[in-house]
């Protein structure tokens, strides 16, 4: 539980970062 989550955030915040 949570790993949806979490590799949901990651992707927004690389997203973000480029």
């Amino acid at each position: 539980m949570g790993q949806e989550y979490q590799q949901g955030y990651k992707l927004v915040n690389d997203r973000s970062l480029k």
